[in-house]
């Protein structure tokens, strides 16, 4: 008892960094508990296991610059392209999003100084908003397609909460001239939830109005921050109705990826690892992985229901306690094709090439 607490005593605060040298280091590295515990997986440590099982030099891949691949942009992608263009190079914002920052033009009286902090939040908000819709739209024309859609279903649902009884009747009317791009949106997020879009069905379910938060009139100009949201409306509008007649055979980026898969002599032949920042393009590419005829695909991401472990042993067995043998006696389908969304950094880098 006394040695176990002497032991205790002597061990390294839980403060200390272990993987630095030093003390803590030390003793964690020789513990024998510590060494069974703790699964390595680094690079070193790989090359180190392949030598002591093979008595000899590491079987080891040599790190290679990242390959860039050209693709040309759709004539549909290169006019979204310019609207998006346009849209930034105008003399107005591609969108005010005022309702994520009312403190700013819209207030009746001047912010109290203990609220300064938080109008500078949102207006940052307001500014990665605008950031992030630009990386969706690098990333994929499916994710940009998504994110306008659901900022459209924000928009829509504060107009729609907060809409005077004086301009009901303009709100209608822009809701009927807007028809086509409401029913793109409508049948897009049933596609997206895997239920079916049904004609005349409100576009906000009531309940979800409740959510929307309530600006006061004693508080804001309600009805010029309703006015400049139907402006960023009819923004979307415009995006919304490009991105309506999208279909993955007019995507050049994907048509890339799978000639770089059927062509490239390693690809072509070994497991492939692809990396995302967004979950609407891995989804999106797995579909078309599949469609083009590879079996084998699975997705991981932050909503996966799979068992992660599973598919990760799959895809790497030897490194997850496991072997290729044992996973045909249970008759589990090893996957030549693995699509992970990760915020990790991409393994190839694709140009845009805009004939």
């Amino acid at each position: 008892m006394k040695t176990a607490l002497g032991e205790a005593q002597d061990a390294p605060d839980i403060d200390e960094d272990v993987t630095s040298a030093g003390p803590a280091h030390e003793q964690y590295a020789t513990d024998p508990i510590v060494g069974e515990l703790v699964v390595q997986r680094s690079r070193a440590y790989v090359k180190a296991s392949q030598q002591t099982e093979a008595k000899g030099a590491a079987i080891f891949p040599t790190r290679e610059a990242p390959k860039v691949a050209n693709y040309s942009l759709s004539p549909l992608q290169a006019e979204l392209l310019e609207e998006v263009v346009r849209s930034f190079d105008s003399t107005r914002a591609l969108f005010k999003l005022a309702i994520y920052n009312p403190d700013e033009d819209f207030r009746r009286h001047p912010l109290a100084e203990l609220d300064q902090f938080e109008a500078g939040r949102r207006g940052q908000v307001v500014a990665l908003i605008k950031v992030g819709f630009l990386k969706r739209l690098e990333s994929s024309t499916a994710a940009f397609d998504h994110s306008c859609q659901n900022l459209f279903l924000k928009l829509y649902a504060f107009v729609e909460h907060h809409v005077s009884a004086e301009h009901l009747g303009v709100w209608e009317r822009w809701k009927a001239q807007q028809a086509p791009v409401i029913e793109h949106v409508r049948a897009a997020q049933a596609a997206w939830t895997g239920e079916e879009a049904e004609e005349g069905e409100d576009l906000i379910p009531p309940e979800l109005l409740g959510d929307v938060r309530t600006l006061s009139n004693e508080e804001y100009f309600v009805d010029r921050i309703v006015e400049e949201t139907r402006a960023d409306l009819d923004q979307l509008s415009r995006l919304l109705l490009i991105l309506r007649d999208f279909t993955p055979d007019q995507d050049g980026k994907v048509a890339a990826l799978l000639e770089m898969i059927r062509s490239d002599p390693v690809l072509a032949t070994q497991k492939v690892l692809i990396f995302s920042e967004f979950m609407t393009t891995a989804r999106y590419v797995r579909d078309q992985l599949r469609k083009a005829g590879f079996e084998n695909v699975e997705e991981v991401d932050s909503a996966t229901k799979l068992d992660r472990g599973e598919v990760i042993k799959r895809f790497a067995p030897y490194y997850n306690g496991s072997s290729s043998a044992q996973l045909k006696k249970r008759a589990t389908p090893r996957p030549a094709y693995s699509y992970r969304q990760t915020f990790c950094r991409k393994a190839s880098t694709f140009r845009t090439r805009h004939d």
